[in-house]
């Protein structure tokens, strides 16, 4: 890997690409998914309809999957770079309003993709 992919990969503040192309830093992104998931948490049952537990099915890329991992998991920059996400993968976080060490964001399953299995035989695909 080229010194300047490294910068940009693990350094969190960067906000331009290997190529020269302004992008927004891993900072900027995580910044706006969490203001993001703050924003469902604040919403009313009647907003999400949805019964108690509060529920919300996110659909987005993998790299913004990466990087709100990264964020709740209280991980160095370079973990989101650690983290394989299949394209149509379960990734799946609950958010606890109990007090204490136990309230916040928890991790229940990352990169899941049980719903797959069997699926390219059964289609006709082949191995590659």
């Amino acid at each position: 890997m080229n010194d300047e992919r490294t910068q940009w990969e693990f350094t969190p503040d960067v906000g331009v690409s290997p190529e020269g192309a302004c992008a927004e830093s891993q900072r900027d992104v995580e910044a706006r998914i969490a203001a993001y998931l703050d924003s469902i948490l604040q919403r009313s049952d009647r907003e999400l309809e949805c019964a108690p537990p509060h529920c919300a099915i996110i659909f987005t890329h993998g790299m913004a999957i990466k990087y709100a991992l990264r964020r709740i998991e209280m991980a160095s920059p370079q973990a989101a770079w650690k983290k394989a996400i299949d394209n149509t993968s379960v990734t799946e976080a609950r958010y606890s309003t109990d007090p204490g060490s136990q309230g916040g964001w928890h991790v229940v399953r990352v990169n899941d993709s049980a719903h797959l299995e069997g699926w390219a035989h059964s289609s006709g695909a082949t191995d590659v």
